[in-house]
Order: C-alpha cells, then sequence, then structure tokens
C-alpha cells in the first residue's frame, strides 16, 4: 500500500460511527485512481471521462471548533445545529457522486467573508439557508444542509428538523424519504447516488 492509499485509509477510518456509510463506500472506489490534495482533501475515484479533475468522491478535511462560532456571527450568521456539526467536525463537506453535503467554505471565513471561486470548495451552507431553500416550495421548516440528483430533471434537497430528523424534499414540496438516524440516511442517499451515477458510466470506464 502506498503512501496516498495509507492515507486514505487513516481518515476513513477515522470517521464516526454515523458515516461509517461513506466510509464504507469510499473505501470501495479507493482501489481507482485516487489522490489527497494539498488542503488535505480525499480524492477518490478519478472520473476523467466527465472532467479532468473529476473524482467520483471529494472529502473535505474537518471543520475547526473556532470556525462555528465565527460562522455564526456577523456578517455571515449561520446556526448549524448542534448535530450536525459532529459531521462537519469529521467532514466539512463532500461530494459524493450526486450527492453533496454542504459545509463552511474556509474563505467564508477571511476578512473578506466571500467564496472563492478559483478552487472547488463545499457548498456553503449560509447561502443554501439564506437563499436556496427558498426554492423548496413547501419544505419542511428546518436546516438546509445538502441534496443530491434525484433524476435526470430534478435534484432532492437534505433538510435536518427537530434534533435528528432528517427530510429529502423535491423542489415541489413532496418528501420522498425521511430517516431519525444520519447513518442510515447516509446508507439510502449513498446508494442512490451511486446507482444513479453509474448508470450512466459506459462499459469499461470501471471494472
Amino acid at each position: 500500500m502506498n503512501s496516498v492509499e495509507q492515507n486514505i485509509r487513516t481518515r476513513l477510518d477515522a470517521l464516526p460511527a454515523q458515516l461509517a456509510p461513506l466510509a464504507e463506500m469510499t473505501m470501495k472506489y479507493s482501489r481507482y485512481c485516487s489522490a489527497v490534495d494539498t488542503d488535505d482533501t480525499l480524492l477518490v475515484g478519478h472520473m476523467p471521462w466527465t472532467a479532468p479533475q473529476a473524482y467520483a468522491f471529494r472529502l473535505y478535511p474537518g471543520a475547526k471548533k473556532a470556525w462555528f462560532e465565527r460562522y455564526s456571527q456577523a456578517p455571515i450568521e449561520c446556526q448549524i445545529p448542534a448535530s450536525f456539526r459532529q459531521v462537519l467536525s469529521a467532514v466539512n463537506g463532500l461530494f459524493a457522486f450526486g450527492l453533496s453535503l454542504d459545509g463552511i467554505p474556509p474563505s467564508r471565513l477571511s476578512d473578506a467573508h466571500s467564496l472563492d471561486r478559483s478552487k472547488l470548495q463545499c457548498f456553503d451552507l449560509a447561502t443554501a439557508n439564506q437563499n436556496w431553500k427558498r426554492e423548496y416550495r413547501g419544505a419542511p421548516e428546518g436546516f438546509h444542509f445538502g441534496g443530491r440528483h434525484y433524476s435526470a430533471s430534478e435534484n432532492a434537497g437534505y433538510f435536518l428538523t427537530g434534533k435528528s430528523r432528517i427530510a429529502s424534499v423535491l423542489k415541489d414540496g413532496r418528501i420522498v424519504g425521511e430517516w431519525v438516524e444520519f447513518d442510515a440516511f447516509m446508507r439510502d442517499e449513498l446508494r442512490a447516488a451511486e446507482e444513479f451515477e453509474t448508470a450512466k458510466i459506459e462499459p469499461g470506464w470501471w471494472r
């Protein structure tokens, strides 16, 4: 096992139990070309047929404790539920096939509080909750934290309500999935994202 593979395995092994399905599926694709970026982002399962820098999994390093307080203050003012802080402390946002969990882009914590468009960062939780969640008509009141490709023409959004209830919602307000445990949510949605994406890949790219 080379140093990159060992680094990826060590990081995945350290993920908490609620992210065990993510660790399991990411490890499954680590046999394909993978890398660790200069900012310690895990890049697993190269997908060159999509784009030169496309990977099946892009897992950002965990958020630092001080980030949450700064992110909650003006001008950002995004209060992150405690249960999702635990997730972000391990993985500060991710992309997995067509699934994404939003996070705290480090550039938002700079003096300018702006998004750095020069590199791919996690989607911004503040923007999701101040703007994007309005696109989901009739969606439950809650914290908008990600989504995935649901069909060729629709995306589903993820909402956290109460302490732990998660709903997957289409933009017309239809609820297409509900969970009370984060690990069950991750297992079901990662499988759905994998199935949706791999169905579009021509035979021969991945064996």
